[in-house]
């Protein structure tokens, strides 16, 4: 009597990128707890291309799920024609009758200008790959939240350009300057240069990747500050979707797809600056981002730094054009904004976890701030885009 055949998922994951391990244990976490398939790890394009065209090796697959791009589209293709259920968890956008669950590439854009704009800065540049598409719309979310606080366009450098010119870019940059990388590894190559340039980091430019790769970041010539997208929870919803398609045996078309919207900025010593000479302001932002549950009054800020509330409104006006209550407002505000997009946590909570007293009192001002209700943003940012037709 033979012994039950076992279904294989097949896991296509390089294994040299933490945000791809990220992901498949993400997968991992999702199989293991809710199915009895046997994960399969190939991470080589060329040894996945050997087995799909190898006669029966593909019969006790249950379908793949893999980080795509088109470079391996014949191998996606190839599945497909096998009848097997295939998931892309990467930025390429599959052929139709793929499932496709990835990160949120223009929100990750529009999360690092955010944060910039948050510390104060108002001069921009973008360090990216145009023949990348993830790096191409990361920057559009980048240059699209500028364009929506009317500031200048984040100056671009594409890597693929000679080296030798990138020195003189960076000698160029209006300073102090805030610099988005498309990801950790690309970061790499700005501190590579940096020296020559005869600039610092952050005092002339403040660095921000993405991937939060924790040995390339940590391990840094300058310990790198990083946008973490969730990449666990891509992996988890890649494999709840194959596992509903295998549940209910769908057909190939109707294919899933779902923008994961969850990041956070993981802060270490390449941001670790506000972008305004004014030592008093800097002490006071520092103050007020690490007490926004009780939200201090000018009296109590002004007595915590030592003058009175008159000088502090005073050194606030002159640098950032704005009262000291509307920065204080500013700073609660743009907590609950990454609460509301990031976490799970309730509207009631978030408007406790922020200062407000009344949620009523929090969701008019998060409305007038970003032009939507709390409820309906976290909707919104949860949309996936349509797929062309």
């Amino acid at each position: 009597m033979h012994p039950p055949s076992v279904s294989k998922l097949i896991l296509h994951f390089e294994s040299r990128e933490d945000w791809r391990r990220s992901i498949a244990k993400g997968v991992l976490e999702h199989v293991r707890k809710t199915t009895n398939w046997e994960p399969v790890l190939i991470t080589e394009p060329d040894a996945l291309r050997r087995l799909l065209n190898a006669p029966g090796e593909t019969e006790d697959w249950v379908g793949v799920i893999g980080a795509f791009f088109v470079q391996e589209e014949d191998c996606v293709r190839r599945c497909l024609a096998l009848g097997l259920p295939v998931v892309n968890v990467t930025s390429w956008r599959p052929p139709r009758g793929v499932d496709w669950i990835h990160a949120d590439d223009r929100g990750i854009g529009e999360t690092a200008a955010r944060y910039f704009i948050d510390r104060g800065y108002r001069q921009f540049a973008y360090l990216g790959q145009r023949g990348w598409p993830t790096s191409s719309v990361r920057l559009e979310g980048f240059q699209t939240a500028l364009r929506e606080k009317n500031l200048s366009p984040a100056r671009v450098y594409d890597q693929d350009q000679h080296p030798a010119h990138f020195t003189a870019w960076l000698k160029a940059l209006p300073l102090p300057c805030a610099v988005m990388v498309c990801n950790d590894l690309h970061a790499q190559f700005l501190f590579e240069h940096i020296e020559a340039s005869g600039l610092t980091v952050p005092d002339h430019l403040a660095v921000l990747g993405v991937d939060d790769d924790d040995l390339l970041c940590i391990l840094s010539k300058i310990p790198l500050s990083s946008i973490r997208p969730d990449w666990e929870q891509v992996g988890r919803r890649a494999a709840m979707a194959l596992d509903l398609r295998v549940a209910q045996r769908k057909p190939a078309g109707g294919p899933t797809t779902e923008v994961i919207s969850a990041c956070k900025v993981v802060m270490r010593q390449s941001t670790d600056a506000f972008a305004v000479e004014d030592d008093l302001v800097q002490k006071t932002l520092a103050v007020i981002r690490n007490d926004l549950r009780s939200p201090p009054s000018v009296q109590h800020l002004a007595a915590r730094l030592g003058v009175s509330p008159r000088t502090l409104s005073r050194h606030v006006r002159r640098t950032l054009g704005k009262s000291v209550k509307q920065v204080i407002l500013h700073a609660r505000l743009e907590q609950a904004y990454d609460l509301v997009v990031n976490n799970n946590h309730s509207i009631g909570e978030i408007a406790w976890l922020t200062g407000f007293n009344k949620q009523s009192r929090f969701n008019a001002a998060f409305r007038e701030r970003f032009k939507h209700a709390p409820t309906q943003l976290r909707h919104r940012r949860k949309q996936a885009p349509p797929r062309p037709t």
